[in-house]
């Protein structure tokens, strides 16, 4: 919409004047942005579309300290949470107007675990994997002994040591994490004893 300039009609009765004086209403500008994807898991990298108009400055506040007066700015939100983005848009004449839009950012799953193993009195040996990952609901398990399990706290029989563990973990989000580790596993010693020929006259001390 343009600008529409009005005219003020003041009569002043003692001299029967009538005075006309234009007064300008200009138009406030129209906030507006859209963003395509406002779910995301950590870290979430966002870029709105500015669709503002009749402005000539920009202010975005992303909700978690960061600011910028880009037209289109990006942004990276680290953290998880929920935060409210805001546009604010000024024109020459110090017109304004606002909009905003929240942005919600999962967590990724933070996976680990312990361990606890039999007494190391034979071979193999039973390993348990007691899962202490939060931020995840489903669990993908890979040993290099060719062992695979989708439990959320595993078990497997080990003969020897290190047991190469890689653990794959999920959230409802869609979030993912990978972790791959090596863990000491004990198991009973092969213990060899020999006694080497021996010859001499008695008493004889070996």
């Amino acid at each position: 919409m343009r600008d529409k300039t009005c005219f003020i009609q003041m009569a002043i009765t003692k001299t029967k004047a009538t005075i006309f004086h234009p007064v300008t209403v200009r138009n406030i500008p129209a906030a507006m942005a859209q963003l395509d994807n406002k779910n995301g898991c950590e870290p979430f990298s966002v870029q709105p579309v500015n669709l503002c108009t009749g402005g000539g400055f920009y202010l975005w506040d992303f909700g978690d300290g960061a600011t910028s007066i880009q037209v289109s700015p990006e942004h990276t939100y680290t953290n998880e949470g929920q935060y409210r983005m805001q546009l604010k848009v000024v024109d020459e004449y110090g017109c304004q107007d606002t909009c905003s839009s929240y942005v919600t950012v999962h967590p990724n799953p933070d996976l680990s675990f312990n361990i606890l193993q039999d007494p190391p009195c034979h071979s193999p040996v039973t390993v348990s994997f007691s899962n202490t990952t939060v931020y995840a609901d489903a669990y993908e398990w890979t040993f290099d002994n060719g062992v695979h399990s989708t439990s959320i706290s595993p078990a497997v029989s080990v003969g020897s040591g290190p047991l190469g563990v890689h653990l794959f973990g999920t959230n409802m989000f869609g979030c993912e994490a990978i972790l791959d580790t090596l863990v000491a596993v004990y198991s009973q010693p092969n213990i060899e004893a020999f006694t080497a020929e021996q010859i001499g006259c008695a008493p004889f001390m070996a």
